[in-house]
């Protein structure tokens, strides 16, 4: 699975873990070196 936001198999997709509360569905994310752009802007 190679899809950006939840495949496990690209390296630099988010691999997010999307979780239903019953009400919302959430995920968490922490950027990686791939995902930053300038100087300390991610």
């Amino acid at each position: 699975e190679f899809g950006f936001a939840c495949g496990e198999d690209n390296p630099i997709g988010l691999k997010l873990k999307p979780v239903y509360d019953g009400e919302k569905v959430r995920a968490e994310f922490t950027p990686g070196e791939y995902h930053q752009g300038w100087d300390n802007v991610t």
